[in-house]
């Protein structure tokens, strides 16, 4: 009698062990490693913006003091979305988050396109393209946060010292300016861009990835096209 109580008990702790084993599988499965990636593989259907844009680039960033990031880029067609592009970027030396023009951070946000340039020729854009002269400014000053040409602006105004000459950053071959900042506010930032990566594993702020990926991209980009530029806990809020 004595050994089919024993016998009992021990099916019993089984179980019991079993259950425990089996509820620190769950555990597992809903860690937050687990819960990003399923965040992630949702996209971007499960996102607002997929009911205004048929083109979304999603830059997530681990954390908000993180300097690189992964840059997705997805297309609405037949019915369902495809993910075109999945590279490595690089975001402001102060992370992503409120920019200003006192910081190197990356605005946090979704934005649309409103300049494309480059000191490299047209590599065939939807929107319209402008090769750089040298006549160029992206002006910090008079005209702040605004795209400034020489040859058909008085631009004498300025002392050009707060400006960006477009053309002698080298990073700049293939551009894209997206629309942070529209009220054009002095101090809260001016010229911000996804644009080539300079080699650095940081930027003032803007969004960097490989020039052969931006070459790409860049001819992709139309009025149905946003960027969405946040933490990964925060992408899912767009």
């Amino acid at each position: 009698m004595k050994k089919i109580v024993v016998l009992v008990l021990s099916v019993l702790m089984a179980l019991s062990l079993a259950a425990c084993s089996s509820g620190q599988t769950s555990a597992e499965e809903t860690s937050p490693a687990d819960a990003a990636e399923t965040a992630e593989s949702s996209l971007p259907e499960s996102l607002a913006a997929a009911q205004d844009y048929t083109k979304i680039m999603v830059v997530s960033i681990p954390s908000k003091y993180a300097t690189m990031g992964t840059f997705t880029y997805y297309e609405y067609e037949n019915g369902e979305w495809d993910e075109l592009l999945h590279e490595t970027c690089i975001t402001g030396r102060d992370g992503v988050g409120q920019a200003s023009e006192y910081t190197c951070v990356t605005p946090a946000g979704l934005y649309t396109f409103t300049h494309l340039f480059g000191n490299a020729e047209d590599p065939g854009c939807i929107m319209p393209y402008r090769q750089l002269t040298g006549s160029e400014y992206w002006c910090g000053e008079e005209y702040y946060n605004q795209f400034v040409d020489e040859d058909v602006m008085d631009h004498s105004a300025c002392s050009r010292t707060e400006d960006e000459h477009l053309q002698n950053e080298a990073s700049y071959e293939y551009t894209a300016a997206f629309n942070y900042n529209p009220e054009n506010i002095p101090g809260e930032g001016f010229a911000f861009f996804l644009h080539c990566y300079n080699g650095l594993n940081y930027s003032g702020g803007c969004v960097q990835i490989p020039q052969s990926a931006m070459q790409w991209l860049i001819t992709r980009i139309d009025e149905n096209t946003c960027i969405i530029i946040d933490t990964e806990e925060n992408i899912m809020n767009y």
